[in-house]
């Protein structure tokens, strides 16, 4: 969980965000991992589609797939519906029914942009988030039987 350059600092803050939310029955540290890369400068530009959110003035690119448990280890692309420019909806066969949402708070007090993920499914499943102006990426996973909100308010700077 290091990235290149800041690796020291990236591991520092999630160590404090462990300690900050143990015991925060909201977000458990077991069900909670990601992956990180940083790769200094300008990204390709955010294009949506039906699998592509693009949010904050298409700023952060977002994408996921899931893996079902209850269906043999079917893995499948989620299909995604922005819902405000803060927001996206992510979806499988029924764009009425959503698997889990993805909301990211600018208007935050400590210069980063908070990630939060509420989900309505307890399968597993892969969230990944591109700042397209920084190049930074970092993927959240939540794991079989999660039934609880993935919340990062301390991986992407901003602004």
């Amino acid at each position: 969980m290091r990235n290149a350059g800041d690796g020291r600092a990236r591991e520092d803050s999630m160590t404090q965000a462990t300690e900050i939310r143990r015991g925060a029955r909201w977000l458990a540290a077991a069900v909670f991992f990601a992956t990180a890369a940083w790769a200094p400068g300008a990204v390709a530009a955010c294009v949506p589609s039906a699998t592509t959110a693009c949010l904050i003035g298409g700023r952060y690119q977002v994408t996921s797939h899931w893996k079902n448990q209850y269906a043999g280890g079917q893995e499948s692309v989620l299909n995604v519906t922005k819902r405000t420019d803060a927001t996206a909806a992510f979806w499988l066969t029924d764009a009425n029914t959503y698997e889990y949402l993805i909301r990211i708070n600018t208007a935050t007090d400590n210069g980063k942009a908070w990630i939060s993920i509420p989900m309505f499914t307890d399968v597993e499943f892969w969230v990944a988030v591109t700042d397209v102006t920084t190049g930074q990426y970092f993927e959240y996973h939540s794991v079989p039987g999660n039934r609880t909100l993935l919340y990062d308010p301390f991986t992407f700077v901003y602004p």
